[in-house]
């Protein structure tokens, strides 16, 4: 989990209708705290299952199990709509032999008969608005890192997309907070001292708060603001530069392949792939700083060589003033639905001739490439080849990116094990130590500043 959230909190507040209804049910008064949580899936019009907990300074917890009504199952107390049953303490006791539990548990039971009907539409209502949000966390929307050379932050725009990626980990239907909190999240990322910020989404160019809030990134808070984008939206001469006028200084674009079929395949929203060729060329000519992201699986791994050449002939050569600045090619870290992330991934085997090819391509051309990332592949996979070798050790990434690895039993005897993050552990369950290449002496790789190497995924592995 991340660190102790410093952020003015989203989702908790969904929380607050709840509580307050539970407050109604029960009628306790400011003395008595609540605290629950969901124990069973909210049915269309249920509450399905609760498990509530009522507490205060001069007595033990007083725990009550909240749930539909159902004649089948036994329980202490049943409504018109909701059942209730309480919980043993700690010791095993029943409540109602606990001399100070005993008021307060009939109290309760009291209560819940003369207000149960009366709550039940607001109770059921307030979880139903909650389970849209089923799935997401805060810490997604908005994230602090510190790195060496730079305090970074994310600041996700929401799920909203004009593709939809079969690789992503999002699901396009989780909605997200009002526009306001975006800014007052910015604000206080300012205030905790990143100097760089990553916007991304979702597709954040779809989103009406973007330049205004680009504008107070990098003109209010004096940050780098790099976006994460498909480019579609570039295309548009308007929103390139009042995005550009704003301060945007680069922009991280996802581009999965030269072959127009297989890119909308991948991204399913046919007929896209023009318009992010168009967008990056548009972003290219204004004189926008360009990397570009291309996320390896079996759709695409055959056609690395042919992506690299594209490159190379279509946003390299045709703009020598401001070519690409990077490429990094990447190992997905998950996918929404696990089962066709676990069909997409590539043995290492398969991968390594078809992203060397991409990458040599790419390098004779000048171009930098980044395949080493924390979305990236072990080094061993590059041996041979220093140029694309570089130390990640686990030790300065992320606790939710170790957490994501492992490594297989032939790296325990490895010379560069040091530098390596390890395999996806999803890999390792299915294709074990296959593709791995142990190093037999140290390859003593170089360090990469990280400020390089923003397009390096600023997102979490999510295990």
């Amino acid at each position: 989990m991340p660190p102790k959230d410093e952020f003015t909190p989203f989702l908790p507040t969904l929380r607050e209708p709840v509580t307050a209804a539970l407050h109604r049910l029960f009628a306790l008064g400011s003395k008595v705290d609540i605290t629950w949580q969901k124990i069973a899936d909210i049915p269309s019009g249920k509450i399905g299952g609760l498990r509530v907990t009522l507490s205060s300074p001069k007595r033990p917890q007083l725990i009550l199990d909240l749930s539909d009504k159902d004649p089948t199952r036994p329980s202490w107390l049943n409504g018109t709509y909701m059942a209730l049953a309480y919980r043993k303490t700690p010791e095993g006791k029943e409540p109602i032999s606990v001399p100070v539990l005993k008021p307060l548990l009939v109290h309760a039971a009291k209560s819940f008969r003369s207000r149960e009907e009366q709550v039940f539409p607001e109770l059921s209502q307030a979880l139903v608005e909650l389970r849209r949000f089923d799935g997401v966390e805060d810490w997604m929307f908005r994230q602090r890192t510190e790195q060496p050379g730079a305090v970074v932050g994310n600041l996700r725009l929401g799920f909203g997309c004009n593709q939809d990626c079969s690789f992503c980990w999002q699901d396009r239907g989780w909605p997200e907070p009002p526009s306001e909190l975006y800014f007052t999240w910015l604000d206080e990322l300012a205030a905790l001292g990143v100097d760089t910020l990553i916007i991304t989404g979702g597709e954040p160019t779809v989103h009406k708060a973007l330049p205004e809030l680009v504008k107070r990134a990098a003109q209010t808070h004096k940050m780098r603001v790099q976006l994460q984008s498909n480019a579609i939206q570039f295309r548009r001469p308007k929103l390139l530069k009042s995005l550009l006028d704003s301060g945007l200084e680069s922009a991280f674009i996802s581009f999965h392949s030269a072959d127009a079929a297989v890119s909308d395949h991948m991204t399913r929203a046919r007929g896209t792939y023009k318009n992010t060729v168009k967008g990056i060329s548009a972003a290219l000519d204004a004189g926008l700083h360009i990397d570009l992201n291309c996320v390896v699986e079996t759709q695409n791994v055959h056609t690395l060589g042919e992506h690299a050449r594209f490159i190379v002939e279509h946003f390299v050569k045709p703009f020598p003033d401001n070519p690409i600045g990077r490429v990094t090619y990447s190992h997905p870290a998950s996918y929404y639905d696990r089962d066709a992330w676990a069909a997409a991934m590539v043995p290492l085997d398969e991968v390594r001739p078809q992203l060397l090819s991409a990458a040599l391509t790419l390098t004779d051309a000048g171009i930098p490439v980044e395949v080493i990332g924390t979305c990236g592949f072990p080094p061993c996979l590059f041996s041979g080849h220093d140029e694309l070798v570089r130390s990640l050790p686990r030790d300065e990434v992320s606790s939710w990116d170790q957490r994501s690895r492992a490594y297989a039993p032939e790296c325990e005897d490895c010379a560069g094990k040091r530098h390596c993050l390890g395999l996806r552990k999803a890999y390792l369950e299915r294709f074990g130590s296959r593709g791995i290449m142990p190093f037999t002496t140290d390859p003593d790789p170089p360090r990469r500043p990280v400020l390089d190497v923003l397009a390096q995924h600023a997102e979490p592995s999510l295990p």
